[in-house]
Parts: structure tokens; sequence; C-alpha cells
């Protein structure tokens, strides 16, 4: 039990008190007792705990992955079904209103129909999704985000522009990439990066069969895998990976499909190119248990942020029907490349940011975005990790006599440092 939930207790108990009376005093006072007792062991425990490790010495790339829910700019693009998120005005054009009755629920057509994303709701969400990035990194921000659920470049360039207005020269983000792809509604992933990149971005369409009518769909729409390539700050070549595989309204196979793609990809790379994937999977806990998408399929040939740490998290996304919490967004750091490039996943440096009081709603879950109220910005949480390249050891030297002065009688015992020789 936490501190928060602790004193929510006790705060619960103390207002039942004054307003029922004396009736059930004897037991309201010895549920406080025992949440006391409770207290002091908590404070016991949290007293003679371990410290938190110190952070291991080399040089660091920070990343997050962070699903952004539905971000759209204000205007119509041609081609795609963006009719939800236009401003109330615009849905008194015939064509606006039909696309919004072409919604296959009621609930979708209420929704696309009532739905004011104007600008000041745009603006909104831009402050809030500033404020989820810089959680992390000493309020820089990562320094490279995997963003999936962005319209186009339009809104990309727009939320880039909001986070570096509030950042110092040395740390703006530099790259922001996105290629539309095949989303209906015109929504794809993103990169952003304080790197530059090597050459040009890519988008790679994944090669999905449906086997059956439920897949058919998920199969020709699926958003593709953007790969932007960035240098690092030791000179590194990487390529990031930013993906948003089907949904879990699609058929399994499908997300199978994506995740061996995803491994094709990798594998395809010369073993010199870091590679980093982030994204939303889309896998839950109960389908990697039972399939083993992440624990098997990625894990053979990618270290996978959330089991090599954050072993107390709990996950990225909750499903109320279910109650459960999966980690639907990952990061993923190549397998192949830690030998030779130096650069590996730190587990100690894997967390789910979610201080920020936009995030989490009465439930204690991710909290959706909502123009009207004072919270809400994703219905996902974002992942954290840092790549972490050690320090090359220092060479051990030993003396041995010079050869040059060894029987000189002027002077003194001359040494000369040389690399020790293993036994």
């Amino acid at each position: 039990m936490n501190f928060k939930n602790l004193s929510n207790l006790i705060a619960l108990a103390l207002k039942d008190e004054a307003t029922q009376g004396t009736r059930s005093a004897m037991f309201r006072r010895g549920v406080m007792a025992s949440l006391g007792v409770v207290a002091m062991i908590s404070l016991a425990i949290s007293c003679t705990s371990t410290p938190k490790k110190q952070r291991a010495p080399g040089e660091r790339v920070s990343i997050m992955s962070f699903n952004v829910e539905n971000l759209f700019d204000t205007e119509h693009d041609e081609g795609t079904k963006d009719f939800t998120y236009l401003p109330l005005g615009r849905k008194m054009d015939k064509k606006i209103r039909e696309g919004c009755m072409a919604n296959d629920s009621e609930y979708r057509r209420r929704e696309c129909l009532d739905t004011d994303w104007d600008v000041p709701s745009l603006k909104k969400k831009l402050e809030r999704l500033k404020a989820v990035v810089r959680q992390v990194n000493e309020g820089r921000g990562a320094d490279v985000l995997t963003l999936p659920e962005v319209e186009n470049q339009r809104v990309l360039d727009l939320l880039v522009e909001e986070i570096n207005a509030s950042l110092p020269d040395n740390a703006k983000y530099v790259t922001a990439k996105l290629i539309d792809s095949f989303d209906p509604r015109g929504i794809d992933p993103a990169i952003v990066s304080r790197f530059p990149m090597w050459r040009e971005p890519k988008i790679h369409r994944i090669p999905m069969k449906a086997l059956d009518a439920a897949g058919e769909y998920g199969a020709k729409f699926t958003r593709g895998i953007l790969e932007v390539p960035i240098t690092l700050p030791d000179g590194t070549q990487a390529v990031v990976y930013s993906l948003h595989f089907p949904s879990q309204g699609n058929p399994t196979y499908l997300r199978q499909q994506a995740v061996e793609f995803l491994n094709v990809l990798e594998k395809e790379l010369p073993p010199q190119i870091l590679a980093i994937a982030g994204g939303d999977f889309n896998i839950t806990r109960a389908e990697d248990n039972e399939k083993g998408y992440y624990r098997q399929i990625l894990n053979e040939r990618w270290q996978v942020a959330h089991i090599e740490g954050c072993k107390a998290c709990d996950g990225t996304h909750y499903y109320h029907p279910k109650t459960e919490w999966s980690f639907l967004d990952s990061i993923l750091i190549r397998r192949a490349s830690i030998e030779t490039t130096g650069w590996r996943l730190d587990p100690e440096s894997v967390t789910v940011p979610n201080e920020h009081r936009y995030q989490v709603n009465h439930y204690g879950s991710p909290a959706r975005f909502d123009a009207r109220s004072g919270i809400g910005v994703s219905d996902h949480y974002p992942i954290y990790a840092e790549l972490l390249k050690p320090p090359r050891p220092a060479p051990v030297l030993s003396a041995t006599p010079s050869p040059s002065s060894e029987n000189s009688p002027t002077s003194g015992p001359a040494t000369t440092a040389t690399p020790a020789t293993k036994p």
C-alpha cells in the first residue's frame, strides 16, 4: 500500500465519522488504528529499503514511444476519413456530413457530427502532449520519439514547434518525419529526433495475408512501418522503426504476421547498424502469454524494454471490460548490433511516465483527451528507455626496464609503459 492510497483511506474514515456521528465509531477507529500500523510499517520499510541504484557510467540516448491518440489537424485531407476531427462549422458541409453518417455505429456517427475539433482544441491537445513528453530526461524529453496516431506532416510539425519553443537551442528536435501510408482515416506512425538523418526515410508495407473474412480489412489497411535513419552523437548509424500493428479487433494472426515482418526487416540490416523499434504493437498481456509474440518471437532478436526492465510497471494501456493492464506499447533494441556498436538497452532506465495530472482518470488508468475537461491526453501511457554505451575499459599498464637506459651510469631506473599481457 502506498502513502497516497493510505492517506485517501484515512481521509474517508475521518469523513465518515464526522458525517455519521458515533454509530460504529469503535469500528472506524479500529480501521484507522490498523491503517496507522500499516503506515508505520510502510515507513520503516521505506527507511530501510535498498537505495536506488546509481546510473551506470557511459554515453546515453533516450527513447520514448507514445501513442498520442488521434492527433489530427483541423483541415480535411482529401481521400481520407478524417471527418470526426474537423471544426463543427465544417460539418454543415454535405460531403462531411455524409462522411460522418457512413460510420457503422450510432455512437460513431454522433461522435463525428458533434465533435468540435477546432484550433483551440488542437492547441490544448498539443500543450498536453508537450507536458507528457517533457516528463523525462530532466525536462528535455527523449532524444528519439516514436509516435503512433499522427495524421500528417503538418500536424507533426505543429507538435514539434510546440515542444521546441520550450527547449534550449541545444536540445531542440531537428528531425520530424511521417510518410502517409494505408490507413483510411489517414493516421500514421511518426518519428521525431534530436539527431540528423544519414539518408532518406521510407515506409514498409507489411505483406499481410487474410486467412478469413475477419482479416480482410486489417490486411488491406494496416499502417506501414516507418523507417527513419539517424546518426547518434558517437557517429553510430541507426535506423528507427515506428509502427502501429493491427488492433485487437483484428484476428491474432495479423499481429503475428506483423511481428514476423519486423524481424525480417531486422535480419536484412548490416551488422553494424543499430536498430530501434517503437510503437503500438497492440499485443495484450493475455495474447502474449498464449502466443509469445513479445516473449518469444521478438525477444529472440530484440531486447524488449518491458521484459528487460520495468518489472513493477502495470503497462501502458488498461482495458476496462477485462480489467487488464497490457504493454500494448514497447521499445525494442536490436540484439545483433550490441557487439558491433556497443549500444544496449539499460534495464534500469525503463519506465512508464504517468505523473502528469492530464494523464490519469478517476479510475487510475490513462485518460483520453477531452478538450472540455481539465484532464485527458491519450488512452495510452508512454514507455521510456535509455540506450547505454559503457566506457571502454582503460588499458592496464605495467613497467618494464628501458633497454636504452638500463646500463646508463647517469640515469635512474627509467621505465617504459607497455600493455600488460593476459595470463
